[in-house]
C-alpha cells in the first residue's frame, strides 16, 4: 500500500499529515518539487498499456499506487526562493502540469483532490450557481468587466466588495488581491480599472462573525472566526496577521449542515474549506466559497482541538485500504 503525496516536504501541513500516516502505521512517499528533497529525482516510465511512477529509488506500479494527496501551494516555499524570479513562474507552471500529469494518468486512484475536479470547482459562478440550487443563502453578486453593468447591479444605499476570482499562489501572499470595500458611487473613478477584467461584485454581509468549515470525508469541522474584532481582518480574515484572528470549534444547525454536505456530496469533493458569513441582524448563514485546496494549517494551530491533519491522514488511509479490497 503506498500512498503517494505530492507537494514539498517543507511545507509543514505536508509534515505534519505524513507523520500521522505514520502513526497510523501505513505507507507514504513525497513526489517533491523540490530538486534537492530526498528521496529523489522522479520519473515517469512507459509500463504494459500504463505507466509506472518512479520517485528516488521506488518505482510504482498501477496496482501499487493506493491514494493520492495534493498540495499545489507553491507560493512561499523556500525552495522557490533559490530560482531567479521570472524563472520561478515556469518552475511552478511546469510541476503543476506534472501533477495534472499524475493525477490524469492514475485517474481511477481515490485523491485528496483530484487534480482536474479541483480546477473545475474553483469556479466562483459555479459554486454559488450550486448554493442557490440545494438552498443555502448566497449574496447578490455579478461577475463582469462592464462598468456599467456594475453599476446598474448595485445599490446606491447599499455597501458591496470586490474579490478577484484567484489569486496565483506562484506569487509571494503580500501581493494578494484581497476583498475591497466598494460603492455605486466609486464606479465611475474605477471605470477603466473594471474594463482590465471579469472580477466579482457582491453584496457586502454586516457579520457578526466568519465561519470556515473543513470537510474531509464524511467529518465537518466548522471553525467559527471572531474577524470583526479584529483591525484589517473584518473583510477578509486571511488579510490579518497571522494568528490574530482566533478560531473556536463550533457546531452548525441542523439544516445549514445538512445542506452543506449536500452541497459537498454534489461537487465529488472528499476535501473542502468552506467559508461562510454569519450576518449581525438576522444569524444567517451566508455562502461564500469554496476552496477545494484551501489552506488549513494556520486554523488547525490557531484553533483548540482542532485536527484537520489527523482527519486528512484517516482519510488517506481509509481510501487507500478501500481502494485495495
Amino acid at each position: 500500500m503506498a500512498i503517494i503525496i505530492l507537494g514539498s516536504h517543507k511545507t509543514k501541513s505536508i509534515g505534519l499529515v505524513c507523520q500521522k500516516i505514520s502513526d497510523i502505521g501505513a505507507d507514504y512517499v513525497i513526489l517533491d518539487y523540490d530538486m534537492y528533497a530526498e528521496p529523489g529525482l522522479c520519473s515517469l516510465t512507459e509500463a504494459d498499456q500504463g505507466y509506472n511512477l518512479v520517485i528516488g529509488d521506488r518505482s510504482f506500479s498501477d496496482d501499487k499506487i493506493h491514494a493520492f494527496y495534493y498540495d499545489l501551494c507553491f507560493g512561499d516555499h523556500t525552495v522557490l526562493k533559490d530560482i531567479e524570479p521570472e524563472d520561478a513562474h515556469n518552475y511552478v507552471a511546469e510541476w503543476r502540469y506534472f501533477y495534472a500529469t499524475i493525477s490524469r494518468v492514475f485517474s481511477d486512484k481515490p485523491a485528496i483532490n483530484n487534480y482536474d475536479l479541483m480546477l473545475s470547482w474553483e469556479s466562483k459562478p459555479r459554486q454559488l450557481q450550486l448554493a442557490r440550487q440545494v438552498g443555502l443563502d448566497v449574496p447578490e453578486t455579478i461577475f463582469s468587466s462592464n462598468p456599467d453593468q456594475v453599476r446598474s447591479f448595485m445599490d446606491p444605499n447599499k455597501d458591496y466588495i470586490f474579490k478577484v476570482f484567484t489569486n496565483d499562489f506562484g506569487v509571494e501572499s503580500s501581493k494578494w488581491v484581497y476583498t475591497t470595500p466598494i460603492k455605486q458611487s466609486d464606479i465611475d473613478s474605477y471605470a477603466e480599472n473594471i474594463k482590465v477584467t471579469p472580477a466579482i461584485y457582491q453584496q457586502k454581509i454586516d457579520k457578526a462573525y466568519d465561519l470556515r468549515i473543513i470537510i474531509v470525508g464524511d467529518q465537518i469541522f466548522p471553525v467559527r472566526l471572531e474577524s470583526q474584532s479584529v483591525k484589517g481582518a473584518e473583510l477578509d480574515w486571511r488579510k490579518a496577521e497571522s494568528g490574530t484572528v482566533t478560531g473556536e470549534l463550533t457546531q452548525l444547525d441542523l439544516e445549514t449542515e445538512k445542506l452543506l454536505r449536500d452541497y459537498h456530496k454534489r461537487t465529488g469533493l472528499v476535501y473542502g474549506a468552506y467559508d461562510f458569513a454569519v450576518e449581525k441582524e438576522t444569524g444567517k448563514h451566508y455562502f461564500l466559497e469554496v476552496n477545494p485546496n484551501g489552506l488549513w494549517l494556520r486554523l488547525e494551530e490557531k484553533t483548540p482541538g482542532l485536527d484537520i491533519s489527523g482527519a486528512i491522514a484517516e482519510q488517506l488511509v481509509l481510501m487507500s485500504k478501500n481502494n485495495q479490497s
